[in-house]
């Protein structure tokens, strides 16, 4: 991992500490932990200073004391960096290959060293309080002994001023050594947030961290102030010493125990000021403005703060937001989605009210399904006779490729389309490795999830809507909800579409028939005769003005005429208008004269027949008297010359 972040830092500690770890790798962590060892020297002389002031030993004591004291210091820090290497050699190691330019490994290499830097406060401040409390025991037993001969109570300060002095370094340098390693943990960052939040103890961990901060306040004031009030009761009621020399030596005791809680307090306060509560008020920022809907905002973990439970705090919240981020989006994608499917649906809706053609009907809806769900392969089948179900139309030039060989398939439960048929519910196969009923064809070889709806009207199938997707399981509840509503849709459409196209056929085989009767009719009405009517004067016009102007006489798109006009005057859009107004009602008019005519012939017709019936039902006395009436009534009412009637019977 880069340390580009870190680099970027301004302070020039900082940019030391980063020369330092790319100059001796896993080396590094020996180094941070001298560094805090260094500044635990100027504790250890106070706790000295503070022992001196409780136990007052003599000079032969107090340096047999600092000098055996030096050595298990020494030994102390030794046993302190020692189980510090121990607890890092992961870390270590893996430093050492960023240094050298290897690649890092992953896995639980990456978590154990990434978990052992981030666990540094716990292991430093326990190997601190074990370091000191094995050599002051140590030193206890040499204060014993016959090289300093020290007084129990002067053993005890020690033991407490040691102590002291462990906490105060406790609190003082986990701070500075966790701030020291920034630079590793910027390199031993794993790249997955997960990993990165697995190490430490997060939130009870700063807990911890803070309830260790404060008892160890407390346990440095009780064991800096009761020894001194020990030592001066001590003094006043067994030892008989003047109370003002007491007061004075009491004084000077208590303002140094003072001085040293006021400082340790003050670093304390300092630490958990900025490296706790800062972070804490940049989240405080950071929610305002995710509040506001800004949803793009991450946070850079703190790079130099002492507590690597604020990082986490920030890993966290970076985590909630990309979550938050992830679910707007595939909320808004899924709206995005749905809104196309309810576009598709609704164009499909527009396609099925106002196209009448079947064939263009299935074309513009199998390309229109295709195009805005980015389906491999839609097709529409329909039903032949209950037995097949035969290709009507496809997208893609597969599609033209299966139109020309005619392609069909049986209604059988073999094949998905079939299946949909008889089973009249959509067939879905989410992989088609694994669907039996799919078919494999060679001219989709990319069909990956497939899915058959049936086109049904009422309670009849008509045939079946096919969608092919190159994509593994494609067809989610709202594809598939979208593409039955679609196939309803179609079905209907199919169905009107055909029936308009029956009830056209049969309106055109009328419209012939009238043009034919028509026809007949109106020659029948002018066989042998001329019909025509002229107006103005019988001579032509023939002049460089003079218009002719022919309009027809149409009836149920049938000529029967014309109307031929003559004029010199200025011929308008509107004058032609009006006349073809006129032409119509004419040709109305003469065929409903023509009608009349022809009915009142029928009626005058039916009027002689009654009559002839008649008269032949009054002459039934003898077969002469029928026949000398009926032709003699037929030969008048048809005004012929001649009328013959005659009974023959002729041999088959």
């Amino acid at each position: 991992m880069s340390t580009e972040e870190f680099s970027q830092r301004p302070s020039t500690f900082f940019r030391l500490l980063n020369w330092f770890l790319e100059r001796f790798g896993g080396s590094f962590l020996s180094i941070a932990v001298f560094m805090a060892e260094m500044v635990s020297v100027p504790i250890v002389a106070m706790g000295f200073l503070a022992i001196q002031v409780n136990a007052h030993f003599t000079s032969d004591q107090l340096t047999a004391t600092i000098l055996w004291a030096l050595i298990m210091l020494c030994l102390a820090d030794i046993t302190i960096i020692g189980l510090m290497l121990s607890l890092t050699r992961s870390a270590r190691e893996r430093l050492s290959r960023w240094s050298q330019g290897k690649p890092l490994p992953g896995g639980k290499v990456e978590y154990d060293s990434w978990r052992q830097v981030t666990l540094i406060w716990w292991r430093y401040a326990g190997s601190v309080l074990l370091g000191f409390f094995l050599t002051t025991v140590i030193l206890n037993i040499i204060q014993y002994s016959d090289w300093v001969r020290a007084s129990s109570d002067q053993i005890v300060y020690t033991f407490l001023g040691n102590m002291t002095s462990a906490i105060i370094i406790v609190l003082i340098t986990t701070p500075v050594l966790e701030a020291a390693v920034r630079p590793a943990l910027v390199v031993l960052r794993p790249e997955t947030i997960e990993t990165r939040l697995s190490g430490g103890f997060g939130a009870w961990g700063l807990r911890a961290k803070f309830q260790s901060i404060i008892m160890g306040l407390i346990a440095v004031a009780i064991l800096l102030v009761a020894p001194i009030g020990y030592q001066a009761t001590n003094l006043a009621l067994i030892q008989g010493i003047n109370g003002s020399e007491l007061l004075f030596d009491l004084q000077w005791e208590f303002i140094v125990a003072g001085a040293i809680m006021l400082a340790v307090g003050l670093l304390a306060s300092m630490v958990l000021a900025r490296q706790l509560f800062k972070p804490l008020y940049e989240l405080g920022n950071a929610f305002n403005r995710v509040e506001k809907g800004d949803l793009k905002l991450r946070l850079n973990p703190v790079p130099f703060t002492a507590f690597e439970e604020t990082n986490k705090l920030v890993e966290s919240f970076n985590l909630m937001l990309a979550q938050i981020e992830s679910s707007q989006e595939g909320l808004e994608k899924r709206i995005a989605d749905r809104t196309d499917q309810l576009r598709a649906s609704n164009d499909v809706g527009k396609i099925a009210s106002t196209i009448l053609d079947p064939d263009e009907l299935i074309t513009q809806t199998v390309n229109l399904i295709a195009n805005t769900f980015s389906y491999y392969f839609v097709a529409i089948f329909l039903v032949v006779d209950n037995r097949w179900a035969e290709l009507k139309d496809a997208t893609g030039t597969q599609g033209e490729v299966l139109k020309e060989n005619h392609h069909r398939l049986p209604v059988a439960d073999s094949n998905m389309v079939g299946a949909a048929v008889i089973k009249k519910e959509a067939q879905i196969a989410l992989d088609v490795g694994e669907g039996a009923k799919v078919v494999f064809n060679p001219l989709l070889p990319f069909t990956r999830s497939e899915i058959t709806l049936p086109l049904i009207v009422g309670e009849r199938i008509i045939g079946v809507l096919d969608v092919q997707s190159s994509r593994e399981a494609d067809f989610n509840p709202d594809n598939i909800s979208t593409l039955q509503g679609m196939a309803n849709q179609v079905a209907i459409a199919i169905e009107n579409a055909r029936l308009f196209k029956e009830m056209d056929s049969a309106l055109e085989e009328l419209r012939q028939a009238n043009r034919q009767y028509v026809v007949s009719s109106w020659t029948d009405k002018l066989k042998g005769t001329r019909l025509d009517y002229t107006t103005g004067s019988t001579v032509s016009i023939v002049g460089e003005d003079t218009r002719n102007v022919e309009i027809g006489l149409n009836l149920r798109d049938q000529s029967i005429g014309r109307i031929s006009l003559q004029t010199d005057n200025e011929w308008s859009p509107e004058d032609q208008a009006w006349v073809e107004s006129l032409a119509t009602q004419v040709a109305i008019s003469l065929e409903n004269a023509r009608l009349i005519e022809e009915s009142q012939g029928s009626a005058l017709r039916e009027r002689i027949s009654a009559s002839i019936v008649q008269k032949l039902w009054a002459s039934t006395t003898s077969i002469d008297t029928i026949l000398q009436t009926a032709v003699r009534e037929l030969g008048r009412a048809l005004e012929a010359s001649e009328a013959t009637i005659e009974l023959k019977v002729e041999d088959k």
